[in-house]
């Protein structure tokens, strides 16, 4: 694989919940000073080139993140999901959760603004650190030579070894994971009545922090379906999110919410919501799911 490999952060097994009859979803982008829609393949959309791509690493390591690691993250989604949705009264004790659980929260961390974070800080964190002193020392050798030509590699598209290895960890942080394991987990699928999911290039949705009592993290998987995990306490979230789904607003919040906080792209299976996506296209990074405390909105 090479420097300018197509790599998904949105993995196109995600993307086919929203594909039409010819296999293509629609992308709703902004171009041309006006926002579009298109039908895509989903090879073509929901990726960077390089994006993952580990210049600096070792010859057959460059790729590890999409070969490798993605693969089985990507996997263990499929896997578990499969479950989750099965009828099979057996299918309950197959469930790897804390594998389905790190593929979810993987949604965090995967995509570009992400990973420009990580390289920021791992970029920052070897230039002054006791590389820069002391590089012969602390050197591997598949490294420059030269701390002045370590520099200049470290301006490679791509990710650094360490901005890598730190994405890595954050996928596999346990106390996320632990949280959202403590959580109730349902496949929830809308009325017919409702309108169409849309999902985007950043689609995972939190709901205030998952320890607050009407916390919840929700995936959408298609366009009537949708992942959630949520807590039980103090507040019946289940009779709410059901309530709330039955209503039409729940779908409203969650696209909503998918076009304020997606980078390039939000996804639908046609362009019906060009409008919807227009109104709330201007708005970026709102702060939070609407609570299901408050009273509906317009």
């Amino acid at each position: 694989m090479s420097a300018d490999q197509y790599q998904h952060y949105l993995t196109q097994s995600y993307q086919r919940g929203w594909i039409d009859t010819f296999g293509r979803l629609h992308v709703y982008r902004w171009a041309y000073n006006k926002l579009i829609c298109e039908a895509k393949a989903t090879r073509s959309t929901g990726g960077r080139d390089a994006l993952y791509f580990i210049p600096m690493a070792p010859p057959g390591e460059q790729n590890m993140m999409e070969d490798v690691f993605w693969k089985r993250i990507d996997q263990w989604g499929a896997d578990g999901l499969a479950l989750l949705r099965s009828n099979d009264p057996e299918a309950a004790a197959r469930l790897n959760k804390g594998r389905l659980a790190t593929f979810v929260m993987s949604f965090l961390f995967r995509n570009p603004n992400m990973v420009k974070y990580f390289n920021a800080r791992a970029k920052e964190s070897v230039l002054n650190g006791c590389r820069q002193h002391a590089y012969a020392k602390h050197r591997k050798p598949h490294e420059p030579a030269t701390f002045e030509e370590f520099k200049v590699a470290l301006e490679q598209r791509g990710m650094t070894e360490l901005a890598a290895r730190s994405l890595r960890q954050q996928v596999g942080n346990k106390a996320i994971r632990d949280e959202i394991l403590k959580m109730e987990w349902q496949v929830v699928t809308v009325p017919t009545t409702s309108d169409s999911i849309l999902t985007s290039d950043v689609p995972i949705i939190v709901n205030r922090g998952l320890k607050h009592d009407d916390g919840c993290l929700i995936l959408p998987l298609s366009t009537n379906e949708f992942f959630v995990a949520y807590n039980l306490g103090k507040i019946d979230m289940k009779k709410k999110i059901s309530e709330s789904v039955a209503s039409g607003r729940f779908v409203r919040a969650m696209n909503k919410y998918v076009v304020e906080h997606r980078i390039d792209y939000v996804y639908s299976v046609d362009d019906s919501l060009m409008a919807f996506v227009a109104r709330y296209w201007g708005i970026s990074e709102a702060p939070y799911f609407p609570s299901l405390m408050m009273p509906p909105g317009p």
